[in-house]
């Protein structure tokens, strides 16, 4: 016979991951049933196309990718390592820093918007 005290708040944790699972499980069935009619729908506009095939679009990172100060604390090293100050080379350098890929173009100019804004606030907030 196991510690019940600690057993029992174990069971409990894996009876709510075993809950989260069918519950995923549940919504991944309903979304592959919405993209079997889109498929469907597809082919009745175009028989010739094969939509079996197609790629699925990488997810997008949340807005708030960076953790408070994050992105400026790493601005900052940046600065300092390399004593770039152009919004863009500083951006590419962060998504190298956080494992992107620099050639996403889209999110190369997230970022880079970011960066700029992040040295807007760095200038105003400089003495002089």
């Amino acid at each position: 016979m196991g510690d019940t005290f600690a057993i029992s708040p174990l069971d409990r944790k894996r009876a709510e991951i075993a809950k989260a699972i069918e519950d995923a499980e549940r919504v991944a069935a309903g979304l592959r049933a919405q993209l079997m009619h889109l498929d469907a729908v597809i082919g009745l506009f175009d028989p010739a196309r094969a939509v079996d095939g197609a790629q699925a679009i990488p997810p997008r990172p949340p807005r708030n990718y960076f953790g408070r100060g994050e992105l400026s604390r790493m601005v900052m090293e940046i600065m300092r390592e390399t004593g770039s100050r152009s919004p863009a080379e500083i951006g590419r350098q962060v998504m190298v820093r956080r494992g992107i890929d620099p050639a996403d173009k889209p999110l190369a100019h997230v970022i880079k918007k970011s960066v700029s804004r992040v040295l807007r606030e760095m200038r105003r907030r400089m003495p002089g």
